[in-house]
């Protein structure tokens, strides 16, 4: 089947009936930016939600890998959905107008369940400014999405454009731009110098270095800021897994077995935590028979291992 004349067809008469359109509607990248597509008018397009999946769906066919994985997550439903195809798509558009509704009035209808009409004291460190606002308020008058401000409401997030709770301004820390830190690494290795000139220097990105500084973390190569004590990545700031342990994998290739969770797992293979996770569950449910040829062949959870 010719997925590309298809797909040609299929733009040119939603090109035709753009004008049309009422209500939501999503825009489409034509050509994908990630296969060099760019953000030109000539290259964009209104969907309707089932048009969109759909678009989505014929450039799966047509390209895989990158464009599968789009798919997937746009769709985000279950393996039953993913294999009716026309029945995903669908269930999205209908989730998505519901989603939409919601989100339409979660921020100012009161008799909607998501809406939040607490009033924050908010401060701008930056100006001196306070304010009086609900997070809704200042989406719309500060710009940001909304969840940047829950983030700052629930603490998940400093600051926001220099707006923070007027609570936490006592605690804020923020460093002054030029200001330089002692990095280190559990090799042995140090850096003295800006976060920018860390993130350049050891090419990593500029959002790990700040982590770094302003929330004491330890990165996935080792380095963390001076002071802090050395734990694995993404451990909390006490060193210890405050949250359920890990489950134990035993995999055997060649006569030869290696056994741990799924990050020393990973570290052994060559892979990310992420891909182990994936390889285990689909060698659970018989997808699969072996990962890279390594075969599963115990799996402890913490319940067994307290039993």
């Amino acid at each position: 089947m010719d997925y590309n004349r298809i797909y040609a067809d299929f733009i040119k008469d939603r090109r035709a009936k753009e004008g049309s359109l009422e209500g939501y509607v999503e825009r489409h990248h034509i050509v994908p930016r990630s296969l060099g597509g760019s953000d030109d008018p000539d290259n964009l397009i209104n969907l309707t939600f089932e048009d969109h999946y759909f678009a989505h769906l014929l450039l799966a066919r047509i390209h895989g890998g990158k464009m599968a994985s789009a798919l997937w997550i746009m769709v985000n439903s279950s393996r039953a959905r993913w294999r009716s195809r026309h029945h995903a798509r669908r269930a999205y558009a209908a989730a998505k107008r519901y989603a939409l509704s919601l989100m339409a009035e979660a921020w100012t209808a009161e008799g909607n369940p998501l809406f939040n009409p607490e009033v924050f004291d908010w401060t701008n460190y930056r100006t001196g400014c306070s304010r009086r606002a609900t997070m809704y308020e200042m989406h719309r008058e500060v710009g940001g999405s909304r969840p940047h401000w829950t983030n700052v409401a629930t603490g998940q997030r400093p600051s926001y454009r220099g707006w923070l709770l007027t609570k936490n301004l006592a605690t804020h820390k923020r460093s002054e731009k030029g200001q330089k830190f002692l990095f280190v690494n559990r090799d042995g290795r140090e850096f003295f110098g800006t976060q920018a000139a860390f993130a350049r220097a050891h090419k990593v990105s500029f959002a790990t270095a700040c982590r770094i500084v302003h929330q004491q973390s330890v990165s996935r190569c080792g380095w963390r800021r001076e002071g802090v004590m050395d734990r694995r990545f993404n451990m909390p700031r006490s060193g210890e897994n405050s949250g359920r342990k890990p489950t134990i994998f035993t995999l055997e290739r060649d006569g030869i077995r290696i056994a741990g969770d799924r990050t020393a797992i990973a570290a052994a293979m060559g892979s990310t935590a992420r891909q182990i996770s994936a390889a285990m569950y689909a060698i659970r449910n018989g997808k699969v028979a072996a990962y890279k040829g390594w075969r599963l062949v115990k799996e402890e959870t913490p319940d067994a291992r307290a039993a």
